[in-house]
């Protein structure tokens, strides 16, 4: 037995016969094992479990139980079960409920794990509140385990002393725990002197620290001599990460690490989620074969579940397909295996160790799945089994093989099955999200020319029904005044020049920024080379330091808002204050980071100076950073973006408009590294106000004679749905504000949070509905007397109508396309696809209520608009 020394030095062992060691199969034999167990018993009974199920089964289980304690009045019946798991439900149907019968005879504890406490504890709902930490020791007491859950069974007959430990384990943590009484109600055992979440938690968790390790002495001093006298021995462990003990960790980082080649190591979870300091040294030191046997998306319990629940057999499939892909790169000889039973789910955990050399064999038995939160949030007890006994050696190599059986190899085509593409598919599209943003990106800075039947496969599918409906529209639009050009982009700088006659500042200053060498300088290099230049002041802002102040007491805020969350907790916690007073303040502390938002938003980037080289060169701006001081940036006046590259006016951020314009409207400026700031109404040196830059908004604006070609009737209705659905949206918020707080502050039952819970998911679909219906539906379009440009006057998501202008060879009707895929010919409504500098996309025509104002230039500027 020294072999296994490395891993349980110090540790102390119980001799076990290997003969009173048995391994049951199956779930059956299981459950029918727990009953036989139950009418045989003469003296006591111990049950540790997470919950007890509330199905025909474990009803049957209560009814043996008190059959047994009205036969036997000597029988003693202790019960430890988790305080959050076992109460869920109650008062209608949990497991305190299931066990009340027994309470005026037999002993029922609940664990109340000492992590969830103030706040927390009053917040989170049942289910959630279960994720901080649970009572873990167990043998599982629900009718899926009793059935079809694969789970592991040893049996262990005649040992006294590993029975009177756990035994001592079970009545360190029953004692301070809560005890159910007849009448339905949860005390705190009499013996214990600390609350496990009001009192004080260091003291608690110190207090139950110390009965364990008494716990652990005793075992020693009656165990001293066992390791020299048996070929089969048990090592009992505990791993209470709450109250720092840690001998699993210790054990599994000890066996993880070891560099010993002929050992051969089997790992099986029912949830594959390693705790990371395993997963770091197999990955960095492990030498050795590995096999890691884990369920199946379809045999994880929480396989199909409602909700989000639902989704977390993808969270397992993705944290396998991360470790396969790390023991690749690490060139680890380690195997994943998936369990897979039709209609059966998978709980089996343990580890089996084969050392070959030395004839010896080792198994880890118990509650743990061996991630992060056996590690540090639940209790777990295990037993660790080591013998040299030829026949018990083979017998656990059967037990596991046994679980092999259903088992399948995973590989790189694994996850792309269909029951493992949920998360592959997520993963996916969210890349591909990011891949489009960046197209878009490198689209946006290419040459402008751009074949528009490729420009189409850019598009979504209800979009435009790609390169077909291009090609139709090409053939049907008659021949106007100016000709269609459809192999280059509309707004082409050089053809807005022929157009509309220059009128951008590089036509001013003639120089193009390729060619000239400043624009290939950095920011450094451009200060240096301009240090002794003088500067004109083009523009100043006045209230630029009153701004810059602001920008600074922004800080001072969010850190004093950011204090007074751990001084109010402190507070609530101790009892000095009631919990109104902490939501309040907690309340008010969180609006710190909105007001940091806004005043970011409000003057990060905020212009107080544009200067310009007397040689009219290089402009230099002065801006405030997100830290409130100035910031310069030099960029040659060449390089400045023409505003008809760059202006959309439902995003106005990167327009340099230097015409005086009224007080309260701002401006933006764009340069051609792409950065912007601020500009509040500018002030220009009237020496320099020929610098003008306008935009094509505001030169089609002055044009008189729009012609109305088609009109929406019913765009009142439109406008009256988006603005409603707002105020909608705006009371039901303050609602569920109110109702949430009165459900929290006066103990008030649930029925009003969920009545506001189902309204809000009534008013996401209504919302949604609407904004699909009326989101930028076109109230009238305009086309001008030469019929080069179009104006499109359509409806905001916020219920505002506002103006879109275009050339006219920049905008084409289609249909819309069923996002179904069909070909069917009857169409719900009209695209027009809009392309304008700055923008691209559709506006739609409704087909019911549209009037064709004038059948001629609708004709000759869409083609057959039926």
């Amino acid at each position: 037995m020294d072999s296994m020394d490395w891993l349980v030095k110090d540790k102390p062992s119980i001799f076990v016969d290997p003969n009173d060691i048995h391994f049951i199969k199956t779930p059956t034999e299981f459950y029918e094992t727990i009953i036989e167990r139950i009418r045989t018993a003469k003296k006591q009974i111990i049950f540790a479990s997470l919950y007890l199920g509330t199905g025909e089964l474990e009803t049957k289980l209560v009814e043996e139980l008190k059959t047994a304690l009205e036969k036997n009045p000597e029988l003693k019946i202790y019960i430890l079960l988790d305080y959050l798991r076992g109460t869920r439900g109650a008062p209608l149907k949990s497991s305190s409920t299931m066990l009340q019968p027994l309470s005026d005879r037999a002993h029922v504890f609940f664990y109340h794990t000492p992590d969830l406490r103030g706040m927390f504890k009053n917040m989170l709902p049942a289910r959630m509140n279960e994720i901080v930490g649970l009572q873990h020791m167990k043998a599982n007491l629900s009718d899926s385990y009793f059935v079809d859950r694969q789970d592991r069974y040893v049996l262990i007959n005649n040992s006294p002393d590993l029975v009177g430990f756990f035994k001592n384990v079970f009545e360190a943590v029953s004692s301070s725990s809560f005890e159910l009484k007849p009448d339905g109600n949860l005390t705190l055992h009499e013996d214990c002197g600390f609350h496990p979440f009001e009192g004080d938690k260091n003291e608690y968790c110190s207090y139950i620290k110390s009965k364990i390790a008494m716990t652990m002495e005793k075992l020693k001093k009656s165990t001293e001599e066992s390791k020299k006298s048996s070929d089969t021995l048990v090592y009992p462990f505990l791993q209470f990460g709450p109250f720092g003990i840690n001998d699993e960790v210790e054990m599994l980082s000890k066996l993880f690490s070891r560099s010993q080649p002929d050992l051969d190591v089997t790992v099986t979870t029912g949830y594959f989620n390693p705790f990371e300091n395993y997963l770091d040294v197999i990955l960095k030191s492990s030498n050795y074969p590995m096999k890691f046997l884990f369920a199946a998306p379809d045999a994880n319990g929480f396989y199909n579940a409602e909700g989000f629940s639902g989704y977390i057999p993808s969270l397992y499939i993705d944290v396998s397909r991360n470790f396969l892909n790390q023991c690749q790169t690490f060139k680890k000889n380690i195997k994943l295996y998936e369990f897979s039973r039709p209609k059966w789910t998978f709980h089996g955990k343990g580890i089996w160790i084969e050392d070959e050399k030395n004839k010896i064999s080792g198994t880890m038995l118990g509650s743990s799945n061996y991630g992060y939160r056996s590690a540090c949030r639940d209790l777990e007890s295990q037993v660790f089994l080591v013998t040299s006994n030829e026949n018990l050696r083979s017998r656990l190599r059967e037990e596991k093989n046994a679980l092999f059986e259903f088992s399948t190899l995973i590989d790189s085509t694994t996850f792309l099955k269909r029951d493992h593409f949920k998360m592959v598919l997520a993963q996916g599209l969210g890349l591909g999200y990011l891949t489009a943003q960046i197209l878009a990106k490198v689209r946006a800075t290419a040459p402008a020319a751009v074949n528009v039947t490729q420009k189409a496969t850019l598009l979504t599918k209800s979009e435009c029904r790609s390169r077909e409906i291009e090609l139709r529209a090409k053939e049907r639009i008659p021949s106007r005044q100016h000709e269609k050009n459809f192999s280059s982009n509309a707004f082409n700088s050089e053809e807005l020049r022929k157009r509309i006659g220059g009128y951008s500042i590089r036509r001013i200053q003639k120089r193009e920024a390729s060619t000239d060498s400043s624009s290939k300088m950095t920011q450094a290099e451009l200060e240096e080379a301009l240090k002794d230049e003088k500067w004109v002041a083009v523009y100043r802002f006045p209230g630029i330091v009153i701004c810059s102040f602001i920008s600074k007491a922004k800080f001072v805020q969010t850190i004093a808002s950011a204090l007074v969350i751990p001084w109010v907790v402190y507070l609530y916690t101790s009892g000095q204050q009631p919990l109104s007073f902490l939501i309040t303040g907690c309340g008010a502390a969180l609006l710190a980071p909105f007001a940091l938002v806004g005043f970011t938003k409000t003057f990060n980037k905020m212009i107080g100076v544009i200067s310009m080289t007397e040689s009219k060169e290089y402009i230099r701006i002065g801006y405030l950073s997100f830290y409130g001081s100035r910031r310069n940036v030099i960029f040659p006046l060449a390089d400045i973006v023409p505003l008809t590259d760059l202006y959309n006016p439902e995003n106005p951020e990167k327009v340099l408009k230097m015409t005086p314009e009224p007080r309260q409207r701002r401006s933006r400026v764009c340069y051609s590294n792409t950065k912007s700031d601020v500009l509040p109404r500018p002030r220009l040196d009237e020496k320099r106000e020929n610098l003008k830059i306008q935009n094509l908004h505001s030169f089609l604006e002055e044009k008189k004679e729009w012609i109305s070609v088609i009109r929406y009737r019913w765009i009142a209705l439109s406008v009256l749905l988006l603005r409603a659905r707002l105020f909608f949206t705006a009371f039901l918020i303050i609602f569920v504000i109110y109702a949430t707080t009165q459900y929290l502050l006066s103990n008030a039952t649930l029925e009003l949070p969920l009545i506001s819970l189902c309204l809000g998911i009534l008013c996401v679909g209504i919302q949604n509905f609407i904004l699909r219906s009326h989101e930028r539906v076109i109230s009238e379009i305009f086309v001008d007397s030469e019929q080069l440009y179009v104006k499109a006057k359509y409806l905001t998501p916020w219920g505002v109508l506002r103006f879109r202008f275009a050339t006219a060879d920049s905008v084409m009707l289609t249909n819309y396309v069923r996002l179904d895929g069909s070909d069917s010919e009857t169409f719900d409504e009209t695209h027009l696809l809009w392309r304008e500098t700055g923008w691209e996309g559709s506006l739609k025509i409704p087909v019911n209520g549209v009037e064709i104002v004038n059948q001629s230039l609708a004709m000759n500027l869409f083609g057959d608009i039926r």
